[in-house]
């Protein structure tokens, strides 16, 4: 089938629903999170509580997340306790990320000679793919209502893409019955964050 039938078939079937609730994971949590500073040094003791066994990826980035101090996957137990050292690191602000299959929460530490606060936090929800032989389905809770960008790739071009604003809840479902064999690539892009899922034909 031609590529640009491809296109108008995606067009057809796309579904978007703004429904309360849509989403049944954003009732979901990581646990009980804290970071609690050590006063006057650059030390914070990190706790999750009742995380229920889950992997959960605990990292130490920089404040735009493009360089990682360190990472460490947790899981078996229900809870976890560390202290943090972080007299090697300068001045400025880091996250600490807390990350799951469902969820990500960041808490964003300042570093300022030898102390260290807590200043905020913000969570992001993680979108859920469900795919059958006809359809593939994307729900996607936008806690902070960002603009959303969902893209569609074959394995040579965009053969779709969309934009979505002021929509808390997003519900897609697209028909996938009439594209040809291959593997293909769904990008859902906040202002944010960027979610990647491949599925095959």
């Amino acid at each position: 089938m031609k590529k640009n039938g491809i296109k108008r078939t995606l067009r057809v079937f796309l579904m978007l629903g703004l429904i309360a609730g849509v989403n049944t994971i954003s009732a979901r949590t990581i646990g009980d999170v804290k970071v609690k500073p050590v006063e006057g040094s650059k030390k914070a003791v990190v706790t999750i509580n009742n995380y229920q066994g889950k992997k959960v990826n605990v990292s130490v980035s920089s404040e735009n997340g493009y360089t990682n101090y360190y990472k460490e996957a947790i899981s078996g137990n229900n809870s976890y306790s560390k202290i943090y050292d972080l007299k090697e690191f300068e001045d400025g602000s880091y996250r600490i990320v807390f990350d799951d299959e469902y969820e990500t929460l960041e808490k964003v530490i300042h570093i300022s000679g030898d102390e260290l606060k807590v200043e905020h936090e913000v969570k992001f929800m993680k979108p859920k793919f469900n795919e059958t032989p006809e359809k593939l389905y994307v729900y996607f809770t936008n806690l902070h209502n960002e603009e959303v960008n969902i893209s569609i790739y074959d394995e040579t071009q965009k053969i779709h893409s969309e934009k979505i604003t002021d929509s808390q809840f997003i519900r897609k479902k697209f028909d996938i019955t009439q594209l040809h064999q291959g593997t293909y690539s769904l990008w859902l892009d906040t202002d944010t964050k960027s979610y990647h899922y491949t599925f095959t034909r």
